[in-house]
């Protein structure tokens, strides 16, 4: 795993997210959040990846607030 995927998990926490608000927003179970923050998971699931990109991209790229993020991508 990349360490970009674990410091983009630290950087949401960083924003003020928990692992719970990360799954909620992502459909990523809690347990697999905290495996990929914390680098236990060698090979994660290509659409996990996505998720976590997207938001953040979503929250600390464009500085949008979390809560908007499913919003946007169930319209799309």
């Amino acid at each position: 795993m990349t360490p970009k995927l674990i410091e983009k998990i630290n950087a949401l926490i960083g924003a003020g997210m928990t692992q719970a608000m990360i799954e909620e927003q992502t459909d990523i179970p809690q347990y697999r959040v905290s495996r990929l923050g914390s680098g236990a998971t060698k090979n994660p699931r290509w659409t996990d990846v996505e998720k976590i990109n997207s938001l953040y991209d979503h929250v600390i790229t464009q500085g949008q607030h979390w809560n908007d993020f499913k919003q946007q991508t169930e319209e799309t």
